[in-house]
């Protein structure tokens, strides 16, 4: 019983491990795809879908 309950907890441990790091490669990409956005064509665009 004692080793399901280790086993568990290495599980949740390495699931929030595996949550952190894709949430840091979310929001780099996030981060690089505003930088790599100029803002001007954005606003050309909105002048275009207005």
């Amino acid at each position: 019983m004692a080793f399901v309950k280790e086993s568990k907890k290495c599980f949740y441990e390495l699931l929030g491990h595996l949550l952190v790091q894709f949430a840091s490669i979310l929001v780099v990409l996030l981060s690089t795809e505003v930088i790599n956005t100029p803002i001007p064509t954005d606003l050309s665009h909105r002048a275009l879908v207005l």
